[in-house]
């Protein structure tokens, strides 16, 4: 299959607008991604951002840039949806209106705004992790970790911003920049297990897989490691920590 049509699952989820909580059902939608990767049955989730106030309509930027697939590719710092939306939102509906453009989207937006009035914004949005249920059969899992998948989508514009180290041939993530794609489904002290089944245990091997196939294929997952147990934090804390001195040291 050639592109990926992902179908989405209605639902009923609480909007926040207003100050009062009520309940909405958004209709069946679908979007292909044209992503040449497996979809996971579940892996996508339906959900409804929380409704704009008009303070935040007023005071904040609108700091928001999507792409003709009405993906959300950019959200500045102060934009007034910082809080609330997130890279790679799908654009459903704004209010009781649906979005079928990109045009539309900002003339319904810039129409929300002049008006100073609340607004819920409806999207649909990618499920970042998911336990991991294969790892590779060499793989030894250690008492007190927990497996994930972490999800790696390639959008317009998008920069990996990841920095990784290896330790003990484990391979550990050391930095996330904001708004990068590692930055949604990995996190400070994760130890990459495997890049689509495929085990790392170099930084060479792990960047090769990874931007190789996100070139290609622009939707791809990673298997992490992370703690499960507070009282395991200070392990993985040494190593982190020995990464960032090993960093800081001068060259001789």
């Amino acid at each position: 299959m050639n592109a990926l049509s992902c179908e989405f699952e209605s639902r009923e989820t609480l909007v926040y607008a207003y100050g009062k909580s009520r309940k909405a059902e958004i209709n069946r939608g679908k979007h292909n991604y044209k992503y040449g990767a497996k979809r996971r049955q579940g892996w996508m989730k339906k959900i409804l951002a929380m409704g704009c106030e008009r303070r935040d309509v007023i005071m904040l930027r609108f700091g928001v840039i999507v792409s003709k697939s009405l993906l959300v590719v950019k959200i500045d710092d102060d934009s007034f949806l910082q809080a609330k939306s997130r890279l790679c939102d799908f654009i459903v509906k704004i209010g009781e209106h649906r979005i079928t453009s990109k045009a539309e989207f900002y003339v319904q937006i810039r129409n929300m705004r002049n008006s100073e009035e609340e607004f819920v914004l409806t999207v649909q949005r990618l499920r970042w992790n998911e336990p991991a249920e294969y790892l590779p059969e060499e793989y030894h899992r250690m008492p007190g970790y927990s497996c994930i998948n972490a999800l790696l989508v390639q959008y317009p514009g998008a920069a990996l911003g990841m920095n990784i180290k290896s330790y003990n041939s484990k391979v550990y993530i050391t930095h996330t920049d904001q708004l990068r794609i590692s930055m949604q489904s990995c996190l400070l002290g994760d130890c990459i297990v495997d890049v689509q089944g495929t085990p790392v245990t170099t930084v060479a091997s792990c960047n090769a897989l990874i931007i190789s196939r996100l070139s290609v294929k622009n939707m791809w997952f990673v298997s992490t490691e992370l703690f499960k147990y507070l009282s395991l934090f200070p392990i993985g804390n040494v190593c982190i920590r020995w990464a960032c001195v090993m960093q800081l040291l001068p060259r001789r």
